[in-house]
């Protein structure tokens, strides 16, 4: 008796488990494919997928900005770091992490790589890192003391242009990867230590 009790008992858990299983799987599926829409709808918006930087080239742009920031810091009241394009908000962690008396501001459009950013920021910290969930053409980087790009060659050519029309005068430009264009010249070139792979630092005149 007891047995044909247990069995009628794990008959009617499996049975509520299916019934579960049922009814929030085709929920995760959608809730899975509107995710992806997400992605692929601001990657075409903005012609810039989400792609982390490697560790490598992570490691070069925090050297750069350490020692832009050491050459600054006797004078500098505020030392100012935009991520232009910051996606899922691992570069910009790093740096807030490694340089805790700058500020530091990841701008990102696309909804989910900005929520996983501010998720992380809100657990772990630090709390010299925000994310703004704005259009990188629309945002004045006039304040930044530096900027960071890992950006694609079809839009480059316009952030050049974009960055050379709102930096201030001394500003750096650390662009993984992907050079600018126009009339920026970079003013060094570090090899990340990945395939063929660059950081490349510009100065504002």
């Amino acid at each position: 008796m007891t047995t044909l009790l247990l069995s009628v008992s794990a008959l009617k858990t499996l049975s509520v488990y299916e019934a579960i299983l049922n009814y929030w799987y085709p929920l995760i599926l959608l809730l899975i494919f509107c995710l992806f829409l997400s992605c692929e709808y601001y990657a075409y918006k903005t012609g810039v997928p989400t792609i982390a930087s490697f560790p490598s080239a992570r490691r070069k742009i925090i050297e750069i900005l350490q020692k832009d920031f050491a050459a600054r810091a006797p004078a500098a009241r505020s030392y100012t770091i935009v991520d232009l394009g910051s996606g899922g908000g691992q570069l910009s962690w790093h740096i807030a992490r490694a340089l805790p008396r700058a500020q530091v501001i990841g701008i990102e459009i696309s909804w989910i790589p900005w929520l996983r950013s501010v998720l992380r920021q809100r657990l772990r910290g630090p709390s010299n890192l925000q994310y703004q969930r704005v259009d990188f053409w629309s945002y004045d980087c006039a304040t930044a003391d530096a900027v960071v790009t890992y950006l694609t060659e079809n839009i480059i050519a316009r952030v050049s242009k974009k960055l050379r029309r709102e930096l201030k005068p001394g500003a750096l430009v650390a662009a993984n990867d992907v050079a600018l264009r126009g009339d920026w010249q970079p003013i060094d070139s570090i090899p990340t230590g990945f395939l063929k792979m660059q950081v490349f630092v510009y100065r504002q005149s």
